[in-house]
């Protein structure tokens, strides 16, 4: 049996050479493909803080309540096409993503210098349904950037964080120890 593979022009080609090389190509059509999809996640994120700022920036402008919201919802379904981004409850979400990391933004300014934060590209880099649990379950301001921080660049220790976060984030635990020894 031959090491060689007879392609349609009649030359022989390794076999070996030929896996290396289709292992080549696939590895790098996975990786483009990874990058395609954090890049569209982050603009999908930087879209919902925009609308999150424009929902807030209305409702204290023109004195809007709650319906504006349903409303929103609604005539964006009808406009824009249905989807899970424009739920009453996934608005609400954008809308508390900038309420919530206002504040946190005023204290990453501060921070600013000594951890080079800059929270808006923090936020946009994480998975929206982290972003989302993250304000659900984590209150704690420094909790919060913790994992926002471990979610976009995870460490030698990032299987011990990661465990930690979906522990915390389901329940299972208040934070993690690793929180703990990061912070203290």
């Amino acid at each position: 049996m031959s090491d060689n593979v007879i392609m349609k022009d009649d030359k022989n080609v390794s076999k070996d050479v030929y896996q290396r090389f289709l292992n080549d190509v696939v590895t790098m059509v996975q990786n483009h493909r990874a990058v395609a999809v954090q890049s569209v996640q982050a603009i999908n994120n930087q879209l919902y803080w925009n609308i999150g700022e424009l929902i807030l920036k209305m409702q204290r402008e023109h004195g809007w309540g709650k319906s504006i919201v349903e409303k929103l919802s609604n005539d964006l379904q009808h406009q824009i096409g249905e989807g899970v981004s424009w739920s009453p409850r996934n608005l609400w979400f954008m809308r508390q993503l900038v309420t919530e990391y206002s504040n946190l933004n005023q204290l990453g300014s501060e921070r600013k210098n000594n951890n080079n934060l800059n929270l808006k590209q923090l936020v946009s880099e994480v998975p929206w349904m982290h972003n989302i649990l993250i304000l659900q379950k984590v209150k704690d301001i420094n909790a919060r950037l913790f994992y926002l921080q471990s979610t976009v660049k995870p460490s030698d220790k990032s299987k011990r964080k990661n465990d930690g976060f979906y522990s915390v984030l389901s329940g299972k635990s208040i934070i993690s120890k690793t929180y703990y020894n990061q912070i203290n």
